[in-house]
């Protein structure tokens, strides 16, 4: 999707940078309709609350942009160290 008009510059883009700062474009979902927005541009760095997930994490819900990319690289991390854990040593008994 486009922007059709000057303002929607985020509409359509979840996940891609934002035009005006590289943040990336945020998303949350109302029954079936969806907004975009930049959390730095349009809130101050704060996320909004879709209403289902805040529902379901409750306090783990991150409020800024900044807790959502360090729950997203410490997910990472922990992905990271489940695999090499699960990788057994080739010499190990079977």
């Amino acid at each position: 999707m486009t922007a059709f008009r000057i303002g929607m510059d985020v509409h359509g883009r979840y996940k891609e940078p934002c035009p005006e700062c590289g943040a990336p474009v945020q998303c949350i979902r109302y029954a079936s309709n969806e907004t975009n927005y930049c959390a730095n541009c349009q809130t101050g760095g704060k996320l909004l609350a879709d209403r289902s997930m805040s529902r379901l994490l409750k306090s783990d819900w991150p409020k800024t942009l900044t807790e959502l990319e360090e729950t997203a690289m410490r997910d990472t991390e922990t992905r990271r160290n489940t695999d090499t854990l699960s990788e057994a040593p080739k010499d190990f008994p079977k």
